[in-house]
């Protein structure tokens, strides 16, 4: 969960965001929200936060890769992790 508790907070519909958004959505949802606001067509569909990874990822007993060698096991372990 995030620090208030919300499953909420860890997302939010791309018309929701704006650039303003993009470290706590990224910068590809912060971009599809700004395409939206401007009339763009985008799919629906909604971000999810990088909180919420932060969380699954000490949930799932997983520290980050240190370096691009640790990479290829990271990924083999998160894609291996139960979703909490």
């Amino acid at each position: 969960m995030s620090e208030d508790g919300s499953v909420a907070k860890m997302t939010r519909g791309l018309h929701e965001l704006t650039g303003g958004d993009d470290r706590q959505f990224g910068g590809k949802s912060a971009g599809l929200g700004e395409l939206l606001r401007a009339e763009i067509p985008v799919p629906p569909g909604f971000a999810l936060g990088i909180s919420a990874f932060a969380d699954f990822m000490a949930a799932a007993g997983l520290a980050p890769a240190a370096d691009a060698a640790q990479a290829a096991a990271m990924r083999t372990a998160i894609g291996s992790a139960p979703v909490p």
